[in-house]
């Protein structure tokens, strides 16, 4: 599959749902994470990207995170958001802990 940067820039990715684990994550990271996932064959996870831009307005992210798990935990046994705080100061982790799901640690997912 390919997926050009600027795709993952202004679109972000939406894979077809196969696995059981969802991972949401920053377009940004979206061809590292699908290496490490065809390199270990971890057919379990499915990917799903924010647009990368969203890093321009980290204000934006929180909601955008929030809105993603919301309309796709139904369809996976968990969900693991792939951002860090990535400049919204502390409100995306704050949105994540109440909506059940984890976190990549520290100051940006990059």
């Amino acid at each position: 599959m390919h997926i050009s940067d600027d795709q993952l820039l202004e679109s972000g990715l939406s894979a077809p749902k196969s696995g059981r684990i969802l991972l949401l994550s920053c377009g940004a990271l979206a061809h590292q994470v699908l290496a490490l996932i065809r390199m270990n064959g971890w057919s379990h996870l499915d990917l799903y990207c924010l647009p990368a831009i969203l890093h321009n307005t980290p204000d934006a992210i929180p909601d955008a995170v929030e809105a993603a798990v919301v309309a796709r935990r139904d369809d996976y046994e968990q969900v693991f958001v792939l951002y860090a705080d990535c400049g919204t100061g502390g409100l995306l982790q704050a949105r994540c802990a109440a909506l059940g799901v984890e976190m990549l640690e520290g100051p940006h997912c990059y």
